[in-house]
This record gives structure tokens, C-alpha cells and sequence, in this order.
């Protein structure tokens, strides 16, 4: 399965799969610069999505939570962006 141009992958699922869950996690990136996976304990390494139709959500779309690569190297306005955040090298502030 492949990313679309936006990065967004689409899998059709038919009929309806009560017990079942889509488990998607990161593997590979496309990009050497930006390939690393991070492991930092707090960060999900992959992201669930239950496939029944009998969860009260009216639309037929599900979306997994977003996952990322980590950048080889920190973009210079990263440090002020954190800042702002509350964020330090040590986490949350």
C-alpha cells in the first residue's frame, strides 16, 4: 500500500468486521532525512482503527491517530516553537 500526494493512505474495508481492528504503524519512511522512528515511551507506535459499522459513527471513513517520522536534523524555529508550547528537552514544563 502506498501514500497518496498528501501522505494519506486509504484501505477499503467491506462488510462489517465487529471484532476486528486495523492496527497501522510506522515501518519505513521514503525520506533518509526524515527516517527515524522516535522511542520515546510516551509516543504511540502505532495507531488502532476498529472496522465495525455498529459504533454510532454515521460515516463509513475512520481515521487512525497520526503518526511521524523524526527529522534527522531540528528545524532552526523548532526551539522557539517549543518555547511557546511549554516544552523542554526534558518534556512538559
Amino acid at each position: 500500500m502506498a501514500q497518496d500526494a498528501s501522505g494519506s493512505y486509504r484501505l477499503k474495508v467491506e462488510g462489517n468486521h465487529e471484532e476486528e481492528v486495523c492496527e497501522v504503524a510506522l515501518v519505513e519512511s521514503s525520506d533518509p532525512e526524515c527516517a527515524e522512528i522516535d522511542k520515546e515511551n510516551y509516543l504511540r507506535k502505532s495507531a488502532r482503527v476498529g472496522l465495525t459499522k455498529d459504533n454510532g459513527i454515521s460515516s463509513d471513513s475512520r481515521l487512525a491517530s497520526p503518526l511521524g517520522f523524526v527529522a534527522m536534523e531540528r528545524l532552526p524555529e523548532c526551539t522557539e516553537v517549543l518555547r511557546k508550547l511549554e516544552f523542554t528537552s526534558s518534556g512538559l514544563v
